[in-house]
C-alpha cells in the first residue's frame, strides 16, 4: 500500500471518530451523579457537577451546566447561589436566541450537537418558578412577583418566537423544505398561577387573588392536553378566615429526558422519502415510508440514515405523597405535569428539527455522493475505494445523531395540599408512597412554626 494511501486512510478514520465525539451526547456521568440526587445527597451531586465542569459540560453546554447546578442548589436550600446560576443560565438562553435567529443559514448546515445548547422551553419557562421560590425562602415576596411576571411574560410571546425562527430559516439560500410554524399548546401555567394567588392573599389583596383564580381555572379549560388530571380544588386557599395557613409543594419523580429517533431518506425522481425501520417477528428490516418531499435534481437511488430526538416520560417509583401534621393524615393534590409541558412545548420546535436535520443529511449525503464517484475514479484500487467510500458513509452518519441534551434536575410532577393550623409549632412528616403502598421516602421535617399573619411555604422533593 503505498504511504499516501495509507495516509488517506487514516485521515478517513481519524475524521470519523473525531466527528463522533464532537457531534454526540454523553450521557454516561449522569447515572452516577443522578443516584446522589435519588438518594437526597444534594451536596454530593453539586460537588460532582462544579468538579465535571471542564470535562463534561464543555462551553457549549454551558445552559446546561448552569440549570443543573441551580436547580441542586435549591434542593440543598442554598438559595441564593441557586438564583445567580439560574440567572446564568436565562442569561445564556437569551443571548443564545438572539444568535440563533441572526445564524439561521448557519444552524442548517451543521448538527445541533456541535451547536450551543440553548435549553428547553419548559427549562426557561421553570427556572423562573423556582428562582421566585428561592425569594419567597429569602423572604423578598416582591422578587418572586417578578419571577412570576417573567414566566408568564415568556408564555406570551412563546408561539411568536418559533413563528420568527421558522421565517428566518426559510429565507435562508439553504432551505429547501419549508419549515411550517408549529401552534403553541402551553401559554397559561397553572402552577405560576398558583403561586401567584398565594401570594397576592398574603398581600392582602384579593381583587387579584379573584383574576388569578379565573386564570388557573381556565388552564383546564383551554388546554386539555397539558391539563389532563382533575383540577385542585382552591377552596382552602381562598378562605379569608383561617388562622394559619401551611402550603406545601411536594415535587416528585424523574425530569423527562430525550431519546433517539432513527429515520431512513430514500431518493427517487426529484423526491425524498422519508420512513422508519421497524424488525419483524422473522428479523427481516421492513421500513416504512411516512413521508414525501420534493427536492429538485435530487439523483435517484440514494439511502441516507438519520436520527432526531423525541422528548421521553421517565418512569417513577412515586405513585402518591401523604402529608402527616401532628400525626393527622392529608391528601395532596397534582397541580403541573412537567412532562406534559416539556413535550407540548417541544412541538414548537419539532418541524424544524424534522426538516433541517432532513435538508442537512440529504446536502451531506448528494456532496458524499460526488465524493465516492471521484474516488472511484481516482484511487483505481478496489479494497481501497471500498474502505474509503465507507468511512465517508459512515461520517455521514456519525455527524447525524440526535442532540440529547437536557438538563436533568427538574422534577416530573408538582403535588400541592394547604392545611389550616393554629399559629404554633407543629410537626410535619411527607411520605412518598409507591403503587403498591409502600413508604420509598419519608421526609421528616420535625418542627414547623406556623406564623398567622404571613405565607408559610414548606418545599419537599422525592426525585425518585
Amino acid at each position: 500500500m503505498k504511504k499516501s494511501q495509507a495516509l488517506l486512510i487514516s485521515l478517513v478514520f481519524t475524521i470519523l471518530f473525531v466527528g463522533c465525539s464532537y457531534v454526540s451526547t454523553n450521557n454516561v456521568f449522569f447515572e452516577e451523579t443522578t443516584r446522589q440526587v435519588y438518594s437526597g445527597n444534594y451536596s454530593g451531586a453539586i460537588n460532582s457537577v462544579i468538579k465535571a465542569k471542564e470535562e463534561v459540560y464543555k462551553l457549549k453546554d454551558r445552559v446546561m451546566y448552569y440549570l443543573d447546578l441551580g436547580m441542586l442548589y435549591h434542593y440543598n436550600g442554598q438559595y441564593e447561589l441557586s438564583n445567580q446560576t439560574l440567572t446564568q443560565a436565562e442569561r445564556a438562553i437569551e443571548e443564545l436566541y438572539t444568535k440563533s435567529v441572526s445564524k439561521a443559514a448557519l444552524s442548517m448546515l451543521l448538527n445541533d450537537n456541535a451547536m450551543d445548547y440553548g435549553g428547553e422551553e419548559y427549562e426557561d419557562i421553570y427556572l423562573n418558578f423556582f428562582k421566585a421560590l428561592n425569594y419567597i425562602n429569602l423572604d423578598k415576596t416582591e422578587d418572586a412577583f417578578v419571577e412570576i411576571r417573567r414566566l408568564n411574560g415568556k408564555l406570551d410571546v412563546l408561539e411568536d418566537k418559533y413563528a420568527t425562527l421558522s421565517s428566518k430559516m426559510n429565507s435562508s439560500k439553504d432551505a429547501k423544505i419549508e419549515v411550517k410554524s408549529v401552534k403553541n399548546k402551553f401559554y397559561n401555567s397553572a402552577m405560576a398561577r398558583y403561586l401567584s394567588i398565594l401570594l397576592y392573599r398574603n398581600s392582602d389583596d384579593w381583587d387579584d387573588v379573584r383574576i388569578d383564580k379565573g386564570k388557573f381555572d381556565s388552564a383546564w379549560e383551554t388546554q386539555p392536553e397539558v391539563y389532563n388530571f382533575a383540577k385542585p380544588s382552591l377552596e382552602a386557599s381562598l378562605d379569608r378566615d383561617a388562622e394559619g395557613r401551611l402550603n406545601l409543594f411536594c415535587f416528585a419523580g424523574k425530569s423527562p429526558e430525550k431519546r433517539s429517533r432513527t429515520w431512513w431518506i430514500r431518493t427517487w425522481n426529484d423526491y425524498i422519502f422519508i420512513g422508519a425501520s421497524k424488525e419483524q417477528l422473522s428479523g427481516d428490516k421492513v421500513t416504512n415510508y411516512f413521508d414525501m418531499i420534493y427536492w429538485k435534481d435530487v439523483t435517484s437511488n440514494l439511502f441516507f440514515k438519520f436520527q432526531i430526538p423525541v422528548m421521553q416520560s421517565r418512569a417513577s417509583e412515586i405513585e402518591k405523597i401523604r402529608v402527616i401534621v401532628d400525626g393527622k393524615q392529608y391528601k395532596t393534590a397534582l397541580l403541573e405535569s412537567f412532562d406534559n409541558v416539556a413535550e407540548s412545548t417541544f412541538e414548537l420546535k419539532k418541524n424544524l428539527i424534522y426538516l433541517k436535520t432532513i435538508i442537512r443529511t440529504v446536502s451531506k449525503g448528494l456532496l458524499t455522493k460526488q465524493g465516492k464517484d471521484k474516488i472511484d475514479q481516482q484511487v483505481g484500487n478496489e479494497l481501497m475505494s471500498s474502505l474509503l467510500n465507507l468511512g465517508a458513509d459512515l461520517a455521514v452518519s456519525a455527524t447525524e445523531q440526535a442532540d440529547l441534551r437536557i438538563s436533568h434536575y427538574f422534577p416530573k410532577l408538582a403535588h400541592i395540599a394547604e392545611i389550616h393550623l393554629p399559629a404554633g409549632d407543629h410537626t410535619l412528616e411527607v411520605e412518598y408512597l409507591n403503587i403498591y403502598g409502600n413508604v420509598v421516602y419519608n421526609d421528616n421535617r420535625g418542627t414547623v412554626r406556623i406564623a398567622g399573619d404571613k405565607l408559610n411555604l414548606v418545599e419537599s422533593f422525592c426525585l425518585q
